[in-house]
């Protein structure tokens, strides 16, 4: 199998055709560097209380240069990528949905039901886990997961090298470094944020797990009275 960095090929950013042969983005082919980011963060409301800040998501604005960049990366090192991703993942992948997840899920525990079994589910939610994700350990991933040479510096410099202010009722705050987390609103920030999690599935013995993105389902079959104890332990 080839690595994502024989994937792309020698020539990624050049085939991009996107940043003007500049000195600066002649650099950028040949170092795998990136300019710095500054993205500006819009809130989204999600639900409950309006006056409460934890009740809005943070959408990143990208540029349309950035974005492009992203999409000719991500076409050429998806195929790697998803075959990575572990099959209980069902969020961000062509083919997968939370619908596949509740259909995989109700079969599992259908079956169960129809043989009088007991199915008891552990519902599990990361609290701001786009945002939390740590640029030292995902960069680490990437490395024992094949990602090397310019292609890793350029995922190294996409992470690092991102700046940020809130603009909220047209008034911007001022701008800092992000030293954690992917960007919600672009194109590589939930292929990274999966492969992050990827081995998730493996801390989970014993049980059946489910996924979409940060949500997930541990189930197992209860066949005695220390059956319940005992999935809450896995």
């Amino acid at each position: 199998m080839q690595t994502p960095s024989e994937i792309p090929g020698q020539n990624l950013i050049q085939r991009c055709v996107i940043v003007q042969r500049d000195d600066k983005g002649y650099g950028l082919t040949v170092t795998g560097d990136n300019p710095v980011y500054v993205q500006s963060v819009r809130d989204v409301f999600k639900k409950g209380n309006n006056e409460h800040v934890e009740n809005y998501r943070p959408m990143s604005l990208l540029s349309m240069v950035s974005k492009v960049m992203e999409r000719c990366l991500f076409n050429s090192i998806k195929d790697y990528v998803i075959g990575l991703i572990s099959e209980c993942q069902h969020g961000f992948i062509a083919g997968r949905s939370c619908v596949t997840q509740l259909v995989d899920v109700l079969d599992y525990i259908g079956a169960q039901l129809d043989n009088g079994g007991q199915v008891d589910t552990v519902y599990l939610d990361m609290s701001k886990a786009f945002d939390k994700v740590s640029h030292p350990k995902l960069l680490k991933r990437l490395r024992d997961l094949g990602f090397g040479g310019r292609l890793l510096n350029w995922f190294e410099s996409y992470l690092r090298n991102r700046l940020q202010k809130v603009t909220a009722l047209g008034v911007s705050s001022q701008t800092l470094q992000v030293t954690s987390g992917v960007p919600q609103g672009s194109i590589l920030g939930p292929v990274l944020f999966l492969l992050y999690v990827n081995t998730l599935p493996d801390a989970v013995h014993s049980a059946e797990i489910a996924t979409f993105a940060d949500d997930t389902k541990i189930y197992k079959t209860i066949r005695s009275p220390g059956g319940t104890q005992r999935c809450r332990k896995t």
